[in-house]
């Protein structure tokens, strides 16, 4: 069996990441799996990008630099990533030379691919969301609350306010067009949520829908010595460390660092905790926060994330909204209990007082109770610390999402259903 990966980026953000590991997890089970992509980090011979410089500044500089240029005018005072894919370069002449029986769609945002290519593909599409850009307008965490994915993005329903172009609804329109001639179509998601949103929508509420969680290597993020780890990376023996990562997570308002701010007032013992920080270059002013901290900056290296996971004693993700976060899984794999709101796909990871806490939406009150929870006693930490490593092996490892994907890859070329 051969499966084309198609992403914009391998290494680069929690999607990009997801799909690597994904495509690692088929090559470890025997699958012939090539990944393409428009930014290639890595240096695996069978993660293909551009093949000379002429084509990275094409995909790099030219298409992404188009594709962004609508962001600049129509969406930068907007919160969240936007995004019209009116360009791509996107080469089908790698993808029809490898000949895939199966093409797996990821992230495929900034100019790499446009909605208009899935017309070009011969082969069964897998579509693996990881966000909710796929069914939505050029939004890629649109407001809920509004439900233009579930209604159609009419002319009435468009956000209070809004003037001039509704690009929006021209993006969404644009999709529409070409789902409804894809018959060769699935989708995967990573949670129960983003299913549930998928299934509500207008434009795959008629597609076959499929959940298939995240795998990571749980070889690489694994418990470790925490005093010896807690040396290596100069943080203290005699504090318990809370942990807040995300790529730009500080900045962006949708990850929450907020309601952590607040919550790290409230807590009950907050002489003894100390906070611990990466994914974020801001110094300690910029936080905010009067709670001594320790900025471990942007990390790229997986061995010293895993150190940093394993270093401290609990994990905090106060996300508003979230599909199946990276960091949630790294934590876990690492015997790390986790407290985070109960919204999108995070109950699906963290099962309440059993390998963390699901604090009620959006609540800092209830955070800061969970973190007291967690660190109050010994005992009740080193089995949440137990079950968490323990469910990441049973649900969340390469080779059972390896296994997984290919059952469906298998169903798809059958013409069966799972």
């Amino acid at each position: 069996m051969k499966v084309a990966i198609i992403s914009t980026l391998d290494l680069k953000g929690g999607a990009s990441i997801a799909a690597y590991n994904l495509h690692r997890g088929l090559l470890n089970e025997g699958v012939e799996s090539k990944m393409f992509v428009q930014r290639k980090s890595s240096r695996d011979s069978s993660v293909l990008g551009p093949r000379n410089k002429f084509e990275q500044f094409w995909g790099n500089i030219v298409c992404a630099g188009i594709d962004h240029i609508p962001r600049l005018l129509f969406f930068r005072r907007e919160p969240n990533l936007h995004s019209t894919a009116i360009i791509s370069s996107f080469s089908f002449k790698q993808l029809n030379k490898f000949k895939p029986d199966i093409v797996n769609l990821h992230w495929v945002w900034g100019g790499f691919f446009k909605p208009e290519d899935l017309k070009k593909i011969k082969a069964p599409i897998i579509w693996t969301l990881h966000d909710m850009w796929p069914f939505c307008g050029a939004e890629h965490y649109p407001d809920e609350a509004l439900g233009r994915f579930k209604q159609g993005y009419l002319k009435s329903n468009r956000k209070k306010g809004e003037r001039g172009i509704d690009l929006n609804r021209l993006m969404w329109l644009r999709k529409k067009k070409i789902f409804d001639k894809i018959s060769s179509l699935t989708i995967v998601t990573p949670s129960k949520w983003l299913s549930n949103c998928a299934k509500e929508s207008v434009l795959f509420k008629n597609i076959r829908i499929e959940t298939i969680p995240y795998g990571i290597d749980t070889s690489v993020f694994t418990p470790a010595n925490k005093e010896e780890d807690r040396k290596k990376l100069d943080l203290p023996l005699d504090k318990k460390l809370i942990l807040f990562g995300a790529t730009n997570g500080v900045a962006d308002p949708r990850k929450g660092f907020r309601f952590l701010k607040e919550a790290l007032n409230l807590l009950e013992n907050g002489d003894d905790v100390e906070l611990v920080v990466f994914g974020s270059n801001e110094s300690k002013n910029d936080l905010g926060t009067k709670f001594k901290m320790h900025n471990m900056g942007i990390v790229k290296d997986q061995n010293i994330l895993s150190q940093i996971y394993s270093a401290c004693d609990v994990f905090i993700i106060p996300s508003t909204q979230d599909n199946l976060p990276n960091t949630v899984l790294e934590s876990i794999a690492c015997g790390t209990p986790v407290v985070g709101f109960a919204i999108g796909g995070i109950p699906d990871m963290i099962d309440h007082q059993k390998n963390g806490y699901l604090a009620k939406p959006f609540e800092a009150n209830d955070i800061a109770k969970g973190i007291d929870w967690i660190l109050k006693d010994k005992n009740r930490h080193d089995l949440l610390c137990h079950e968490a490593r323990e469910k990441s092996l049973r649900e969340y490892s390469l080779d059972v999402q390896a296994q997984r994907y290919i059952k469906l890859y298998q169903s798809l070329l059958e013409g069966k259903n799972i």
